[in-house]
């Protein structure tokens, strides 16, 4: 008897009900959005001069403007400190560019661990957005190789 599971198998909702849930997120949370937006504004102002943390801080912060390009609707759009794939991004760029390398390698764990986990279930459910979140891991990896000095 062999076992032959896919993750698809181990997902017990489909896209529509997971694009669903984000807008019932958003639903639930909508007075405090633009403040939430305008704290990421606020945030990368702050950190502008922190050059290390800009590519993803953009991706982060740019996520929502990601989801539409990827043909969501604007109410079922993800914003980081709300929902947890740009929260992950967003950790992984104030982890590379805030952090001593050590640090910085123990603080992206929990995070890469999510983008992998939610880029394989977005992938699984046929859904785009699983593309950046990959992009995301991959330049996360970059950038932590970088700061140990693999580029050498």
């Amino acid at each position: 008897m062999a076992l032959n599971y896919r993750i698809a198998d181990f997902i017990p909702y489909s896209d529509t009900v997971y694009l669903r849930l984000i807008e019932r997120v958003n639903e639930t949370f909508w007075p405090w959005i633009p403040l939430l937006i305008l704290g990421q504004g606020t945030v990368l102002v702050l950190l502008w001069r922190r050059r290390t943390m800009l590519p993803g801080l953009l991706l982060a912060l740019a996520w929502p403007l990601i989801n539409l390009a990827f043909r969501q609707r604007w109410w079922q759009l993800e914003l980081a400190g709300l929902h947890p794939d740009p929260t992950a991004v967003l950790s992984l760029a104030v982890a590379l560019g805030g952090l001593p390398p050590i640090r910085a390698w123990v603080a992206c764990l929990l995070p890469l661990a999510w983008c992998l986990w939610s880029a394989a279930t977005l992938w699984s459910m046929g859904l785009p957005m699983a593309c950046p979140l990959a992009l995301s891991i991959v330049l996360a990896l970059a950038g932590l190789s970088w700061k140990l000095g693999f580029h050498r």
